[in-house]
C-alpha cells in the first residue's frame, strides 16, 4: 500500500468514526426518552396497584421488579428506609437531573400516605415524565439526522487537517 492509500484510508476512518460518533449520541438521547416512557407506565401501573387492589409496596415492587429503577428497589427493599431506596434507586437513572429529581421527589410519600394521595403524587411525576419524553422525542425528530452529519462532518474536517 501506498502512502497515499494509506492517508485515504484513515480519512475514511476518521470520517465513519464520527458518523459512529453522531450515531451514538442519537442512541443515547432515543434510550433516554424510552426510559423516561417506561418509567411513567411502571408508575401508573404502581398507581394502579395502589389505589384499585390496595397491593403493598413489597408486592408492588415485586409485580415491577422487571422495569427499570422498579428492578432496583425490588432488590432493596427491607435493607434500608424507603425513602433513601427509592432515592438511590432514581439517582442511579441516567436521565437529567432535573428528571432524577422529580422521582425522588416520592421518595417521603411512597409507602407513607394513603393510597389516594400516594397516586395524586405519581400522577403529577408521570405528567412531568411525560413532557420530559415528549421534549426528547420532538428533539430527536428534528435533530437525529442531524448529529449523524455532524459526526460526519467533523470526521472528515478532522481528516482534512490531518491529511
Amino acid at each position: 500500500m501506498t502512502a497515499l492509500t494509506l492517508r485515504l484510508l484513515g480519512a475514511a476512518l476518521l470520517t465513519g468514526l464520527g458518523g459512529a460518533v453522531g450515531g451514538a449520541a442519537v442512541r443515547s438521547l432515543r434510550r433516554r426518552a424510552e426510559l423516561l416512557r417506561e418509567l411513567s407506565a411502571g408508575l401508573g401501573l404502581m398507581a394502579e396497584e395502589l389505589t384499585l387492589l390496595r397491593t403493598p409496596l413489597p408486592d408492588i415492587f415485586a409485580l415491577l421488579g422487571d422495569r427499570p429503577f422498579f428492578c432496583l428497589l425490588r432488590a432493596g427493599f427491607g435493607a434500608e428506609p424507603t425513602a433513601a431506596l427509592w432515592r438511590r434507586a432514581a439517582e442511579a437513572l441516567d436521565i437529567k437531573q432535573a428528571d432524577r429529581e422529580a422521582l425522588a421527589s416520592l421518595a417521603p410519600v411512597v409507602g407513607r400516605y394513603d393510597a389516594a394521595r400516594q397516586a395524586a403524587e405519581i400522577s403529577l411525576v408521570r405528567a412531568r415524565l411525560d413532557r420530559s419524553a415528549q421534549a426528547l422525542e420532538a428533539d430527536l425528530s428534528g435533530r437525529a439526522r442531524t448529529y449523524t452529519g455532524l459526526g460526519l462532518s467533523l470526521g472528515a474536517m478532522l481528516a482534512v487537517i490531518l491529511f
